[in-house]
């Protein structure tokens, strides 16, 4: 399995009550994209706990899922094995009575998915990421000032 976790996780009784601890999942099948992703997350989070973790496509991504509650997932779109919109209707369809349906933890089904994608400049692909139960969409390359925008959004960040 080459699920990554960088940094390692802080164990929670480290965090003052002053930390915010933001769990979040990076997908990408690309480790320089990762790379870069988690660089401008912790240029935007340097005052608050984050732990982010690293999947290389939709099937660890889910793996993840079923062993961890995340804050927001920043989803690839083009990805092998499973590809991005493909992980995103198995973690919204995700219920213990649906056999099919990947057993993500309930407090995941409705987790902010951010679309990480080339393919973010149509009004119709942004509502075809929509509609399947995505959250937002950001383009590549990363540009800082949207990334903070639909983070502290969807997280409700002032």
């Amino acid at each position: 399995m080459l699920i990554q976790r960088i940094p390692p996780s802080p164990p929670p009784s480290s965090l003052s009550l002053t930390d915010v601890y933001v769990r979040l999942l990076l997908v990408d099948d690309n480790p320089i994209n990762l790379q870069l992703l988690k660089r401008a997350l912790e240029t935007l989070l340097m005052d608050k706990a984050v732990v982010m973790d690293c999947a290389y496509d939709g099937l660890q991504a889910l793996q993840c899922l079923e062993e961890h509650a995340y804050d927001a997932i920043f989803m690839d779109i083009d990805m092998p094995l499973l590809n991005g919109i493909e992980t995103t209707k198995r973690i919204r369809a995700s219920t213990p009575h649906h056999p099919s349906a990947a057993l993500v933890l309930p407090s995941n089904r409705g987790v902010p998915i951010i679309a990480v994608t080339t393919h973010c400049d149509y009004l119709e692909t942004k509502q075809m990421y929509k509609d399947i139960g995505m959250n937002a969409c950001l383009g590549k390359p990363i540009i800082l000032h949207q990334l903070k925008t639909h983070l502290f959004n969807l997280l409700q960040w002032a």
